[in-house]
């Protein structure tokens, strides 16, 4: 049992270094620039939000009510959100490069999968605000300042699975979406301001140089779907007994 917040923040504190130390183990050949964004932006965070949860649920009085152990309900709560998180036998780059699609000049929205693409869709390549992604708005405006200063392939690397279907985006998507963007022509543009997406072509779209650490090999998992950790908080939680309702 737990007998204080302090206890209970330093159990938290113990759980995190361990899932930590786990997704290293499992994933030896990833490039530490990518262990850490994956981990911070997608596992730990799935993990802490679900930790906040079960906080949450417990009583306000009596802290020797919460356990040390996770509920029955719940399972082995690190090793479920390790294996939603579905990356192994991927090869990755060890060293970022710039991203070469069917053109071999860059990439556009059509180099990447369809899951990624309807995204890119839902969100308007970051035209329209989502609430459910942090500072979301702002991150769009600081990483097109930050495009405009670097100028091509000048971002600093996103992270992608290369698959037969195309490049399916984890990390790294308010850089992405403005290189994009970069290359869309006024009327596609246009069409994509008033929602008209049966219209565009992406076909017309000018190739951008993107960099990015790439992974090779076996397609993901289908629970790892494409989407900020944000999406990811939220697809982790509904995979588990008991946090359906759960909305990062």
């Amino acid at each position: 049992m737990v007998h204080s917040f302090s206890e209970w923040v330093l159990l938290r504190e113990t759980r995190f270094k361990g899932l930590m130390r786990q997704f290293r183990q499992e994933h030896p050949t990833m490039p530490r620039y990518v262990q850490n964004d994956l981990y911070s932006n997608r596992v730990g965070y799935a993990f802490g939000k679900l930790l906040g949860q079960q906080q949450a649920q417990a009583p306000t009085a009596g802290m020797d009510s919460i356990q040390t152990k996770p509920t029955s309900s719940r399972g082995n709560l690190p090793s479920t959100v390790m294996k939603l998180a579905g990356m192994k036998n991927i090869q990755w780059s060890q060293q970022s490069e710039p991203l070469q699609g069917s053109s071999g000049q860059g990439v556009t929205p059509a180099d990447f999968t369809k899951k990624t693409v309807n995204y890119f869709v839902h969100r308007k390549f970051g035209i329209r605000v989502e609430k459910q992604i942090r500072n979301d708005a702002e991150r769009m405006t600081k990483q097109k300042e930050i495009m405009m200063k670097r100028g091509q392939g000048g971002n600093e690397p996103v992270i992608v699975i290369q698959t037969k279907e195309g490049f399916e985006l984890l990390e790294g998507w308010h850089r992405t979406m403005n290189y994009l963007m970069s290359g869309c022509p006024a009327d596609q543009l246009e069409m994509i301001k008033t929602g008209q997406f049966q219209e565009v072509d992406f076909s017309k779209w000018t190739p951008v140089q993107v960099n990015a650490f790439v992974g090779r090999g076996p397609e993901m998992s289908p629970q790892s779907l494409a989407g900020t950790g944000d999406y990811q908080a939220s697809t982790l939680a509904a995979a588990l007994p008991g946090t359906g309702d759960y909305a990062a």
